[in-house]
């Protein structure tokens, strides 16, 4: 798991218990289907740092998610 991944997780983890809903995050998480090889853990680790970047740029959102 990288770091961009811990922190979206992270990320989405508090938004959803601020609106009170479950986000699958599964494959992003440290034994996710995200680290099974390495062309798949540059995409999720893309995917991770471009959902924090948006999330942490949205209005209200959880500290955990701004950087």
């Amino acid at each position: 798991q990288t770091d961009a991944c811990r922190a979206y997780v992270d990320c989405i983890d508090a938004r959803d218990a601020a609106a009170g809903i479950q986000t699958n995050v599964v494959r992003f998480e440290s034994d996710g289907d995200c680290w099974g090889s390495e062309p798949g853990a540059k995409l999720c680790d893309t995917a991770c740092t471009r959902g924090l970047d948006y999330l942490g740029s949205l209005d209200g959102a959880p500290m955990e998610c701004v950087p």
